[in-house]
């Protein structure tokens, strides 16, 4: 047999511009920051989540999320719905498809300590190799909420992002998104498109701004039913939860409203309609007259 001898060190050729190191001195660190001299600064995973968790609690929006007590839920004993739901936005935040696959998020100590488990909890858990919870728990536990609930605890997060005046600019936009779920028959409100497949059709309000866009509002529906009808749903659902569906957008900056005779658009992206108040720039895309949404004879929204 040939080859290598297991046991001959093998070296190669590093150049030396492959590696770079870094001092830890924090002292260092601060004072040339306070003297303004230049610095690079690297933000970790974890100071990416402590920053997202920092914003949402002055913001007001992780009270909002962790208030949220689902209606199947009967007594208060066991892990607190808070805590449960603390859980839910970190796995949110770390882009976890499935409760199924956060055993590594259940194991980070600090992130739990910080949105509420005690130390002693978390060091026995950890010291016998096991999760703070068990996956099943927070599975269960997003099982008890009802889509009353949901709406509940959307209109929470909504009332925090008017007090804090985040909706601004004139224009509002509407997507429709097919949701298909291949042999979904078991699927609470899901209808048969073909071949065994079932689905959803979610439609998401949003505010358009330069930087970002902020939904506030959504309807789940069936997948036969049109845009349109989905639309005039959600804006009354707004009316009755929210006050006067005009209201949503009063409180933005320059005084625009959430319906008037804008636009209506239909993107490459998928299906958007923007609706604008006059004069608020220009727009990409297909225009039609409001309000009709897919190119067809619609009524006039009421």
């Amino acid at each position: 047999m040939t080859g290598l001898d297991p046991l001959q060190p093998v070296t190669a050729a590093v150049r030396a511009d492959s590696f770079r190191i870094w001092e830890k001195n924090r002292a260092r660190v601060e004072q040339d920051i306070v003297e303004g001299r230049p610095f690079d600064a690297f933000v970790s995973e974890r100071g990416r989540f402590d920053a997202m968790f920092d914003f949402l609690l002055r913001s007001g929006l992780w009270t909002a999320a962790t208030e949220m007590r689902p209606s199947g839920l009967k007594k208060n004993n066991g892990i607190s719905y808070r805590l449960l739901n603390g859980v839910e936005c970190l796995r949110e935040m770390a882009g976890i498809d499935t409760p199924a696959n956060c055993g590594p998020l259940l194991k980070d100590a600090y992130l739990l300590e910080r949105i509420g488990f005690t130390a002693e909890k978390i060091e026995r858990r950890l010291a016998q190799d096991r999760t703070v919870i068990d996956p099943e728990s927070l599975l269960n536990h997003l099982g008890r909420f009802t889509e009353q609930d949901l709406e509940a605890g959307f209109g929470q997060h909504l009332k925090v992002i008017r007090s804090k005046r985040w909706l601004r600019g004139g224009v509002y936009a509407v997507d429709g998104h097919d949701i298909v779920i291949p042999y979904g028959q078991g699927y609470e409100g899901a209808h048969p498109i073909s071949e065994g497949a079932y689905g959803y059709k979610l439609l998401v309000l949003l505010n358009i701004q330069d930087e970002c866009e902020l939904i506030v509002g959504y309807i789940l529906g069936g997948l036969p039913e049109s845009e349109i009808t989905l639309l005039r749903r959600l804006l009354a659902r707004l009316d009755k939860t929210m006050g006067a569906v005009t209201g949503v957008a009063e409180d933005s900056v320059d005084g625009s409203r959430l319906l008037g005779y804008g636009s209506v658009l239909r993107t490459q992206t998928g299906l958007r309609h923007r609706f604008g108040e006059p004069g608020t720039g220009p727009e990409v895309g297909c225009e039609r007259s409001h309000p009709t949404s897919t190119g067809g004879s619609g009524s006039a929204l009421d």
